[in-house]
């Protein structure tokens, strides 16, 4: 018996996507040609059931790839890692400092919030708050890295 192990699972793949498809075109094809009883909650139902088989499949299968490559690739992989753990420490800091109220806001729009969200508007004025304070924090540092390239290259001439 074969050893299982990454490099047999991703030889297999390609049939494991071709049976996935399969599946569909015969759920499909079972659906039409029922007699009559296949109504639109139904096609929409399969649909949305493969929708989620697929896209939880595609995850599985991205995250799988990437943790084996960083498993095989530890010391070269390094500026990565402490790249996106960079990512999540901003992140992390803009929403201590977000504080989830809307100051200067029409009473209509927070009578809207309120009746569309209930009691979680001020977290998602507060994600909405952090999210924005990231995107600023990002902007500068991509700013400020490019002047540093462009300043470090103008100095070497």
């Amino acid at each position: 018996m074969k050893k299982l192990n990454f490099h047999t699972v991703s030889a297999y793949l390609p049939n494991i996507l071709v049976g996935m498809l399969v599946v569909g075109v015969l759920a499909f094809i079972g659906i039409f040609f029922s007699a009559g009883s296949a109504s639109v909650a139904t096609w929409t139902d399969l649909g949305l059931r493969l929708t989620y088989l697929y896209c939880i499949a595609a995850t599985m299968l991205i995250i799988g790839f990437a943790v084996h490559h960083l498993i095989q690739t530890w010391r070269e992989s390094k500026g990565m890692i402490f790249g996106v753990l960079g990512l999540v420490l901003v992140w992390i800091v803009s929403r201590i400092i977000s504080s989830g109220k809307l100051e200067g806001a029409s009473p209509k729009l927070l009578e809207q919030l309120q009746e569309n969200y209930g009691a979680g508007t001020s977290s998602m004025v507060a994600s909405v708050e952090a999210s924005l304070y990231t995107l600023y924090v990002l902007i500068l540092v991509a700013v400020g890295s490019l002047l540093y390239a462009g300043v470090s290259k103008f100095i070497k001439k």
